[in-house]
């Protein structure tokens, strides 16, 4: 039944999402129409281009199917929560798999260029094609092969949610969801903390020697390092996290507020707006 709580987090859920997707599908456009996908452009935008489609794919599952279902408090379609669950679990497996890799591929780039030919361009988009089959993979094996739980997209959550019994261990969740959570949030904070202590002490070595503007330019890349950095992986980690957290101190028969919705939704737009400021100077 709709109510007012519904009207307005389902509301909050869709001004997230589609505020999400816009600036997914802005990105997305202006890696095409700048033919930044061209034999020769780097190997990071194939993986950013995997990781847009990816969330772009997320938000139109939570926009057209999970936000009138919250609003009005009902399965719009039976069976439909449990595909889409799956499907939630595929484009969540391979933006965590390309958070990943982009923060690699930016440590060797900036840290250990030696090291660059590992993500070439050639293998960046082999890496981007095979992920998908091995996130479908890992999806049917935890949503179908494993003996609980299957993933579903819950009005009365507002997110997605195990659907399990009172008694029953969540082997998907130990085994899947948890280590590819925290593997991706730890590779990304790792990652994105040697490059900005990189950056920092080169400039400390070699800004004597640069003009204001130079000193300017390095600093503002410093920044944007620490933006993206704050932006995608503190956001990620609390996703998480709130997931880990919430039903531990939220009482099950209270699910309306156990919101973990906006939660997830804003780390997925953090990430879209993040990936939109760093790349502008391209419109």
């Amino acid at each position: 039944m709709t109510t007012v709580s519904s009207i307005s987090i389902g509301s909050a859920i869709a001004v997230l999402a589609t505020s999400g997707l816009a600036l997914n599908i802005v990105v997305m456009a202006v890696i095409i129409k700048g033919s930044f996908l061209a034999a020769n452009n780097n190997s990071t935008f194939p993986m950013l281009f995997n990781l847009l489609l990816s969330d772009s794919l997320h938000l139109s599952f939570i926009l057209f199917y999970l936000t009138p279902a919250a609003i009005v408090q009902d399965v719009m379609v039976v069976g439909l929560d449990t595909t889409l669950g799956t499907a939630m679990r595929v484009v969540l497996y391979v933006s965590r798999t390309m958070l990943a890799c982009l923060a690699c591929s930016r440590l060797v780039l900036v840290c250990y260029p030696k090291f660059s030919g590992l993500f070439e361009r050639s293998k960046a988009i082999k890496m981007c094609i095979v992920t998908w089959p091995l996130c479908i993979a890992l999806a049917v094996i935890g949503q179908y092969l494993m003996p609980c739980c299957q993933l579903v997209l819950y009005f009365r959550t507002f997110s997605l949610h195990f659907s399990k019994g009172a008694n029953s261990t969540n082997y998907s969740d130990f085994l899947i969801e948890k280590p590819t959570s925290i593997g991706s949030s730890l590779i990304a904070f790792v990652c994105y903390s040697i490059i900005i202590i990189k950056i920092r002490k080169e400039r400390k070595q070699v800004t004597s020697a640069l003009t204001n503007s130079e000193q300017n330019k390095r600093k503002k890349q410093e920044y944007g390092f620490v933006f993206q950095f704050t932006a995608i992986s503190i956001s990620s980690t609390f996703t998480w996290l709130s997931f880990l957290i919430y039903p531990k101190i939220i009482p099950y028969a209270q699910p309306e507020w156990n919101n973990r919705g906006i939660i997830n939704k804003s780390n997925v737009s953090a990430a879209d707006l993040s990936n939109f400021l760093e790349n502008k100077w391209h419109l």
